[in-house]
């Protein structure tokens, strides 16, 4: 067998000095690499990206944003509202159009304070963007707008946000962001992380003094509306000006799929109330499927509630409706926001049986329809959605039924009610 060589063996003194000068060293390297990233020392990634801003040294930076300030500045409005802050007042920043035209978003549930200088000329109920008039001011330079698409790379920005003296600009770093449809916009918006730290309702500028766009609220989440849709959405609410809410005397319900399985249809929302009165003429019935409206596509309610919440007085508005499994396109007015949805009750009872296979105690209200008082659980009735205090108004073809006709109706086989619940109307797919 070979012997082994021996080895000297290294004192514990030695290997602790050994461990302190490793320790030592990377200690040193450590503080180098910190002291590396001071202002006066910028350099490698911290310098190209802070170097539109910063430029050579940390003494420029206050410079570089007083200069900004002074390039932005005639495009920041500061509009004063009521009931978003305890002592019932603030301010929102916003971007001027001309010398009188502020565009702004306003918080929900917050008003302009109309005064001498401000007042509201038009505004989107879904987004809050309204357009303010402003006076006092002399015309600001043409507005130059970011005309590169979603902001690919990290770089900063400029913010002009609410401050207790009005409105300050704030530089923040915004990660690249990817367009996204967005359900209140008519066109996509652009996604932001949390990491980016803006205000909701804050302006956003380049650091080259160009209209980024506007920072709003989707969907619980803050996105970045981009500058081009922000100028369209400003040209359609200049034209709608102050003219009311309109009213299509109409009311629709999501397509549930035991109504969409009897109509034949896969998308869409189903008329389910139509005011019959003769002050607002309709060319609906209760049952018809819309489609479209205005050549957008309406797939959803929710694509119902955005066009539905921007119709003004007076608009036309085209609707692709299905009924009977054919197309056509109805022109519906749309008059003012007047009508009083709440429906009314009452009435002798004149059907006190309950039918078996609908499960349901019924009596008929004069000029109304059904009442429902009762539904038997797991009957008919209670798998099509009806309720206790529904008002059924319409039963197939037969609008303001009794309940035996009801009663025959769904003996024929499947049957589509209209029902008034509360404020709101429904139709509902009785299966036999």
């Amino acid at each position: 067998m070979a012997s082994l060589r021996h080895r000297p063996r290294v004192s514990r003194e030695t290997r602790l000095l050994l461990a302190t000068v490793c320790v030592a060293a990377v200690a040193l390297w450590v503080l180098a690499r910190v002291r590396s990233l001071e202002p006066s020392t910028l350099a490698g990634p911290a310098r190209s990206l802070l170097a539109p801003l910063v430029g050579a040294s940390h003494n420029q930076l206050s410079a570089d944003l007083a200069r900004l300030e002074v390039r932005i500045g005639p495009w920041i409005a500061t509009v004063p509202v009521e009931g978003v802050s305890r002592d019932g007042a603030s301010n929102v920043p916003g971007v001027r159009l001309r010398d009188d035209l502020v565009l702004v978003a306003i918080p929900l549930g917050a008003v302009v304070q109309a005064d001498a200088v401000s007042s509201l000329v038009a505004r989107d109920r879904l987004t809050g963007l309204a357009l303010v008039r402003q006076s006092g001011r002399p015309p600001p330079p043409a507005l130059a707008l970011w005309s590169d698409g979603p902001v690919s790379a990290t770089r900063y920005l400029m913010a002009a946000e609410s401050s207790p003296a009005g409105t300050a600009l704030r530089p923040f770093l915004a990660p690249g962001v990817l367009a996204r449809p967005a359900l209140a916009w008519r066109d996509p918006v652009w996604g932001l992380p949390t990491s980016a730290r803006v205000a909701v309702g804050s302006v956003v500028f380049t650091t080259d003094a160009e209209l980024v766009g506007m920072v709003m609220e989707d969907r619980g989440t803050a996105a970045l509306v981009p500058a081009s849709v922000l100028m369209a959405e400003a040209d359609r609410l200049l034209a709608r000006g102050d003219r009311p809410d309109g009213d299509l005397a109409i009311e629709v319900d999501a397509l549930a799929p035991g109504v969409a399985r009897l109509l034949g249809v896969t998308t869409g929302v189903v008329v389910a109330w139509v005011d019959q009165s003769e002050s607002s003429p309709v060319a609906l019935e209760p049952g018809d499927v819309v489609q479209g409206v205005n050549g957008q596509p309406v797939r959803t309610i929710d694509d119902w509630l955005v066009h539905a919440a921007r119709v003004a007085a007076d608009d036309e508005v085209r609707l692709r409706v299905v009924r009977g499994g054919q197309q056509r396109d109805v022109r519906l007015r749309a008059m003012a926001a007047t009508r009083d949805e709440t429906p009314e009750a009452g009435g002798a009872r004149a059907d006190a049986g309950a039918s078996a296979a609908l499960g349901l105690d019924m009596r008929n209200v004069a000029a109304r329809g059904i009442v429902v008082d009762r539904v038997e659980p797991g009957s008919r009735g209670a798998e099509a959605g009806l309720r206790p205090g529904d008002v059924i108004t319409r039963a197939g073809d037969v609008g303001v039924p009794t309940a035996a006709q009801l009663r025959r109706a769904f003996g024929r086989g499947p049957v589509l009610v209209s029902v008034s619940r509360g404020a709101r109307h429904h139709v509902l797919a009785l299966q036999p």
